[in-house]
């Protein structure tokens, strides 16, 4: 059983974060619309309305993100977070709390940071490594107690407290809880104070001390009964469960975790589920229960396996892999950036040098043969290092449009911010290697790095050859978009062609090197088409970004597809399927996590189409 609030304690942390931004006042109807959905996002997250909760947040992001506030974006990103906690899909929490966490440091946010900090050790927590939760946890602490309140400092208290009971230090685990327990009481907060009284009884528990733990846990449980959150309820109930079952009363044991189950079933919280499960096949086993026994230990399991799932697990590895690629990028960036400057800062000088020549030969009239042959020496120079400055800003200037579509760059480059924009019908292709994981523990990071570069760079190929516009990459998956940033730029068509292109590569590459013995790459492709907001993001590094719910469902349909296969929705079928060079096998209705069921189809092309060349140096 994994301890003892820490989903929930990191739900109200985000909560927390999210309140101390919305207090200050924003100029324009928009961002004031924006506001008003962060605070009713909120409230249905304490009325435990998750989609209701999810639903607003979506909304507000593209809001803000239309607006360019990026305080606004990092609150919702931590929201966000916490709605993927509470369902169990960890590994796009820690996407979300990744992409929140850069927006607090190109702010200076600090009591951000700590707060975000805190909510990634959570992960790392629930995946069992102790030592990296560890790690995030003393960084959120030593930023709060640089400028943190008690409230701040009550929080991590209790995570600490948490942790330290996984590795079975007790004595120090209530240590904390305790020092946390007495802030809550000072400031009177009751479902703090209940949150913590079950982290404690956790630690009795575990020390096999059934009556002390008992009394924390109804203390507990009067306490939440009387406020919001049903969740908090189940968790407290599955423990008392739990210690009764211990103390030779499975009968009462039942009644508890039948209660908790019923609380899980109705807020849809799968980690809940399996602990009400847990208990109640222990119950029924003591109690010589089989049949039922064995029908909740086999739901328990499942639970299990679909929460802590090796595929969860190597995700959430390779985005904290992106995450620290993206960091190294920084640094390599600000050292280019401080060699650009010192470079202007010579030329400067070399400008101070030729005036200051210039006034002395002026000055010194009689000199005028040698002022005369100085200067025009000197302007040569000043003409040669305009030049090579020019150059320079020209390199700029066509990297800049290498980076963003050229006439977003455009309207960067003559007004200094790009406005987001809505396009009613863009089609988004969403890439994935398949196993990509074990390929990586097959190859060294040379290969590694040449392979993914030389497979990325064959996709710009065949994107700018269909007049497909590249999106972004993340990690492994590859992002790409039609119809935009010009909304008559390239159909549907299109990017479905471009996409079979890179399946095609894709196959020629895999044969190549199953041909010399070597690890190979497979891929999947999804395909959606619908309403996207579109827009550059940020104030450095710019990045030319998409959002919306079909952008998600793009990455859904990848996630269902095949290797090798391009899939695509209904929505993109009726714009393609009547093109002549292009045929499509039915699926029928395919179940998408968090989209139900969806009606799916596979393109192909229907005649043969020259294969691209293999990937150079492989």
């Amino acid at each position: 059983m994994f301890p003892v609030m820490l989903r929930i304690g990191v739900l109200v942390c985000g909560l927390a974060l999210a309140l101390s931004g919305g207090a200050s006042s924003h100029e324009g109807r928009t961002e004031q619309h924006a506001e008003a959905l962060l605070r009713q996002a909120i409230q249905a997250q304490r009325n435990d309305e998750f989609d209701r909760a999810s639903d607003l947040l979506d909304s507000a992001m593209v809001l803000a993100s239309a607006e360019n506030n990026e305080a606004l974006r990092a609150r919702v990103l931590t929201l966000q977070g916490s709605l993927s906690m509470i369902a169990g899909e960890r590994n796009q929490a820690l996407s979300q709390y990744f992409n929140a966490l850069r927006i607090h440091e190109q702010r200076q946010d600090t009591m951000g940071m700590a707060e975000v900090y805190n909510n990634i050790g959570s992960i790392h927590h629930y995946e069992r490594e102790y030592a990296k939760a560890s790690w995030y946890y003393q960084r959120s602490l030593l930023l709060r107690q640089a400028k943190g309140g008690r409230r701040d400092m009550g929080k991590i208290y209790n995570n600490l407290g948490s942790l330290l009971e996984e590795e079975g230090k007790l004595d120090s685990a209530l240590h904390w809880h305790q020092q946390a327990l007495a802030i809550w009481r000072s400031e009177g907060d009751l479902g703090w104070e209940a949150i913590t009284y079950s982290n404690m009884a956790e630690c009795f528990l575990r020390a096999a001390k059934l009556d002390s733990a008992r009394s924390y846990l109804e203390h507990g449980l009067a306490i939440r009964r009387k406020l919001p959150r049903k969740q908090v309820v189940g968790h407290i109930l599955s423990r008392l469960g739990e210690v009764e079952i211990l103390d030779g009363h499975p009968s009462k044991g039942v009644t508890y975790c039948e209660e908790a189950l019923r609380i899980a079933h109705d807020l849809v919280v799968p980690m809940e589920e399996q602990a009400a499960c847990e208990c109640l096949y222990k119950a029924h086993e003591a109690m010589g229960r089989t049949g039922p026994a064995l029908r909740y230990f086999r739901r328990a399991v499942e639970l299990r396996d679909s929460l802590f799932s090796t595929e969860q697990a190597r995700a959430i590895t390779r985005i904290e892999m992106g995450h620290l690629f993206e960091q190294q990028q920084l640094a390599d960036s600000l050292r280019s950036a401080k060699g650009r400057l010192q470079t202007e800062l010579a030329y400067l000088a070399g400008i101070n040098r030729v005036r200051n020549t210039r006034n002395l030969f002026i000055f010194w009239s009689t000199l005028v043969v040698v002022a005369a042959l100085g200067l025009w020496s000197r302007l040569r120079y000043v003409r040669r290092s305009s030049k090579l400055l020019q150059q320079e800003r020209d390199r700029n200037q066509d990297l800049l449009y290498n980076i963003l579509p050229r006439s977003v760059a455009h309207e960067l480059l003559q007004h200094g911010r790009a406005r987001a924009r809505e396009y009613e019908q863009a089609t988004i292709l969403f890439t994935d290697f398949h196993n990509f994981t074990q390929f990586t523990e097959q190859v060294g990071a040379q290969e590694l790095v040449a392979t993914i570069d030389a497979c990325f760079s064959a996709f710009d190929t065949i994107l700018e050859r269909h007049g497909v516009e590249k999106i972004k990459t993340v990690g492994d998956a590859y992002v790409a978009a039609g119809g935009l940033p010009e909304p008559g730029r390239c159909g549907a068509a299109s990017v479905v062609r471009a996409a079979i292109a890179m399946q095609r590569f894709m196959e020629r590459h895999r044969r190549d090197r199953e041909a010399e013995g070597r690890p190979v790459l497979s891929m999947r492709i999804g395909i959606h088409t619908g309403p996207v907001v579109a827009g550059v993001v940020g104030h450095r590094k710019f990045a030319y970004d998409i959002w919306g719910d079909t952008v998600n469902t793009a990455a859904r349909l990848e996630s269902c597809g095949e290797v090798g296969r391009v899939n695509i929705s209904e929505a993109t079928y009726a714009l393609v399927k009547d093109e002549a060079d292009l045929r499509f096998i039915p699926r029928g209705m395919v179940h998408a996590k968090g989209k139900g069921e969806l009606h799916m189809y596979f393109a192909e092309h229907a005649v043969a189409e020259p294969e691209l060349s293999t990937i150079p140096g492989t």
